[in-house]
């Protein structure tokens, strides 16, 4: 998926540590609770809501997210946050085949967070992406859009029990996106809770100081 913003765009980004939030050992990843959403737009709001209060920066919330996906990937070692305020899904696009659509997002890009708790109010470039030469820096609050497709299918993948795979698995159609999100797009307040949790419990004098600079920086967002 691409993340459009006028003429720039965001790569995938895959810098940062969540460092102790991903736990080992087997997590359930079968879905529990409401229905799977009908809609694309249904399936987007639901991921969404999962993400965005932060649910994906544990191992069980990842899993679960899973779901929302045509095919899904394990959780990177290394990671970039980015921060956001006020998703809201603005509209869907039918693509041709008539089984694959787009749906658009928009929200107020806020900064992002790197592996050390630090919080950057920039925007674009992204903190893995490689720099380019004539780009000039973008710093949040800025309006964002993001386009997800999303594919009507009866072909998905998904992890066991013991999250072996994922494996191909055959069912009836559903609406899943089509393109994996590698990171996690949280609210100010999820960011904020992330960075306690890593000021409160890493080993690292730096990390815990920079967390707790980043979280004094969030607050006045609020």
């Amino acid at each position: 998926m691409t993340l459009q913003l006028g003429c720039e765009s965001f790569g995938r980004a895959s810098l940062g540590v969540v460092l102790t939030l991903f736990a080992a050992g087997p997590i359930p990843v079968s879905a529990q609770g409401p229905a799977y959403p009908k809609t694309p737009t249904d399936v987007l709001q639901a991921y969404r809501d999962m993400d965005q209060n932060g649910e994906r920066l544990t191992a069980a919330g990842w899993y679960r997210a899973s779901r929302f996906f045509v095919r899904p990937e394990r959780p990177p070692k290394q990671i970039v946050m980015h921060v956001t305020e006020g998703d809201r899904i603005t509209g869907q696009v039918p693509l041709k085949g008539g089984n694959r659509t787009e749906v658009e997002l928009i929200c107020s890009a806020v900064g992002q967070i790197d592996s050390l708790g630090r919080f950057t109010s920039l925007v674009l470039p992204g903190l893995a992406d490689p720099p380019r030469p004539g780009n000039q820096p973008l710093r949040g609050p800025v309006p964002l859009g993001r386009p997800y497709d999303l594919v009507l299918t009866d072909t998905h993948w998904e992890f066991g029990p013991k999250l072996e795979g994922p494996r191909e698995v055959k069912g009836p159609p559903e609406w899943r996106i089509e393109t994996f999100e590698i990171e996690p797009w949280v609210t100010v307040d999820a960011a904020i809770r992330y960075l306690t949790h890593l000021r409160n419990e890493s080993s690292s004098e730096t990390v815990r100081r920079n967390a707790e600079k980043s979280i004094t920086a969030l607050r006045h967002l609020l």
